[in-house]
């Protein structure tokens, strides 16, 4: 204890104590096997007698201590999020990294037993990268089954021979046991498994890799439900592979011209982003029940399943059983009841759209399995745990996107979409106006293909640098999505239609359901106190300026870049000292290494040596990431 608070006050900050200790234990073992072979070797028995190197000793302890403690602080992740008392380096962190380390190797073995880690693979016809994309997503298992049938569904991105391929996609996973989900079930149910179900069938009626789904009848009501139960140790494996996922993904973003010219990368992160809200069962429902509370208002046919939130936990979900099958699967249903597609697909379609326009929450992932065909005709949606959420002025930047695109008015479609992007000081809207009306002309005919439409839309996006807020994007895909989808039901439906007829049909949705003159009043009432104030500020500028009082307050360090600016100045400049007071001090010892006791010399020469390698490593450390920094 004595020697580790000598060691926290030497570093003078503060470090958890598993560090320190661990720090201290291999010091101390390094030091002895270096004292042991430079000092003690040939003469073991002076490991009894005394030496004036053993004060020397506990210096080098001390020195290799703190090293070793710099080291580990080099290798933390002091994130911003993160505060020194969160930052803890344990021994379990340790073991995940392996394991991380353990996955990512046998990721990276697959993809190149597959070529599809080589830029060979890239330069040959797609239909052979297609092939090797889906044998490796395949092999991996897993969410890269998932992600891959995510993107069978991206027909807007991905050509045919990529889509096609993709689909062949399935899930071999395996059942939990029977143990397994008693386990599950008694852990998170609040008594007995037969107080609160009537029956339990132990079969699934599907699995996944985050879960499984089971057939139930409630006790009290004899309601029948599905349960989902969560797989256990899922959360950490899952974090394992979606990071393993977004750095393939960015690997392949930089070999492939189609990686990057889709969004690889960005396709993974938001994909990453998803599945860790569907490891919370809480957040599905708490989705679900938001999203029937906002499909109250709406005229829609389109159930949602009843959640019993009061037995529903963060890794057990009862939700309402339905007769029904998926769209893949229920088409003979319409067909049987004599049901017009077109006018199932609207249906289910004008739901989302006011979804997105009226509560700015809506089903973020409405893939084919998670739309069904009940058996009375009507259409459902179903697996809540992917929602996105849109603030009111995204909402209302959507509107003048679907207005202008339907009235062709290049004016109003910019400034919906300047709503729904990140900011941009560089924007020349003059130049984007020009290119917008443009797009509207060679893109607004019925006949125009719709992937071409968003093909031409997203490269203009890239052609200005653009790029949609992570929700706005996340709607784009949910539609896109969901085209893919009814498509399976009438391979007519055609998106860009569909929305200019919403948005005809629908446009008291679009205005808020106020007139035109309800629209310009309330416009006139939210500028008014701006107006009223002008003259009063007017007033007191030339005041001011009258009295020569008027003062400019320059806030730089208010700018939360220009504060990273300064901390990174100042971090060079101290790694940049630190080096060279290391080399000043190598040096010093070496300098010493010419005196006569040549057996403490040879000592005091490894950590010279030790002392100039730091040194290095700080000024190299310091070029990189100055020549970093100039090419960013």
């Amino acid at each position: 204890m004595f020697f580790t608070f000598i060691i926290t006050r030497l570093i003078g900050t503060r470090v958890s104590k598993t560090k320190v200790f661990l720090a201290i234990f291999l010091g101390f073992s390094l030091t002895a096997v270096a004292y042991f072979f430079l000092f003690l070797k040939d003469s073991p028995e002076l490991i009894y007698e005394f030496n004036p190197s053993n004060g020397l000793y506990i210096l080098f302890v001390i020195i290799t201590t703190m090293f070793i403690i710099l080291i580990f602080e080099m290798l933390s992740n002091h994130s911003k999020e993160e505060s020194a008392s969160t930052m803890v380096f344990s021994l379990r962190k340790i073991r995940n990294w392996f394991k991380r380390q353990r996955r990512y190797l046998q990721v990276l073995t697959i993809a190149m037993k597959n070529s599809i880690s080589t830029k060979k693979t890239f330069r040959n016809n797609q239909e052979s990268v297609a092939i090797s994309l889906r044998k490796t997503l395949e092999e991996c298992g897993g969410v890269f089954i998932k992600f891959g049938q995510v993107l069978s569904t991206r027909t807007d991105l991905l050509p045919l021979n990529f889509i096609e391929e993709l689909s062949k996609l399935q899930e071999n996973v395996k059942y939990l046991t029977k143990a397994e989900v008693e386990n599950v079930l008694n852990t998170e149910l609040p008594g007995a498994i037969e107080n609160t179900f009537k029956s339990f069938d132990m079969e699934p009626i599907a699995a996944a890799s985050i879960g499984q789904v089971h057939r139930a009848i409630l006790k009290n009501s004899n309601q029948q439900v599905v349960v989902k139960i969560l797989r256990p140790n899922v959360t950490n494996n899952l974090k394992i592979d979606l990071d393993i996922l977004i750095r393939f993904s960015n690997t392949l973003s930089k070999k492939s011209e189609l990686a990057r010219n889709i969004g690889m990368k960005s396709l993974a992160i938001g994909f990453a982003e998803a599945m860790l809200e569907e490891i919370d069962f809480r957040i599905e429902a708490r989705n679900s029940i938001q999203i029937s509370e906002a499909m109250k208002d709406m005229k829609t046919n389109v159930k949602v399943p009843v959640i019993y939130q009061e037995i529903s936990t963060s890794k057990l979900l009862v939700i309402e059983y339905i007769e029904g099958v998926t769209v893949k699967n229920g088409v003979d249903i319409l067909e049987k009841l004599n049901i017009d597609k077109r006018e199932f697909q609207k249906e289910i379609f004008d739901t989302i759209l006011q979804q997105i326009f009226t509560s700015g929450v809506f089903h973020a992932d409405p893939h084919p399995g998670n739309v069904y065909i009940l058996h009375d005709g009507r259409p459902a949606l179903i697996d809540f745990g992917s929602v996105g959420r849109l603030g009111t002025i995204q909402q209302a930047g959507f509107k003048r996107l679907m207005v202008g695109l339907n009235k062709k008015n290049a004016y109003l479609f910019m400034d919906g979409l300047l709503d729904l992007i990140e900011p941009h000081s560089n924007i020349n809207k003059y130049q984007l106006e020009q290119a917008l009306s443009q797009f509207l002309i060679n893109n607004t005919s019925d006949a125009q293909n719709t992937e071409q439409i968003i093909h031409d839309l997203f490269g203009l996006m890239n052609e200005f640098e653009l790029s949609f807020y992570p929700m706005v994007a996340g709607a784009f895909r949910s539609l896109i999505t969901l085209q893919g989808t009814l498509e399976i039901i009438d391979d007519n439906f055609d998106i860009m239609i569909e929305a200019k007829r919403f948005a005809q049909e629908h446009m008291n949705i679009i205005n808020n359901n106020q007139t035109l003159r309800e629209v310009a009043y309330n416009e006139a009432l939210s500028i008014m106190p701006i107006l009223t104030r002008i003259p009063r500020k007017i007033d007191d500028l030339t005041t001011k300026m009258e009295n020569g009082n008027l003062t400019v307050r320059i806030n730089f360090f208010g700018e939360k870049d220009n504060v990273k600016y300064v901390n990174y100045i100042v971090a060079q400049i101290l790694t940049l000292l630190a080096g060279t007071a290391f080399g000043g001090i190598s040096i010093g010892l070496l300098s010493v290494s010419n005196q006569k006791n040549h057996n403490i010399l040879h000592f005091l020469d490894v950590f010279a040596y030790l002392g100039l390698t730091l040194s290095a490593i700080f000024l190299i450390r310091v070029m990189i990431q100055a020549l970093r920094r100039s090419i960013t």
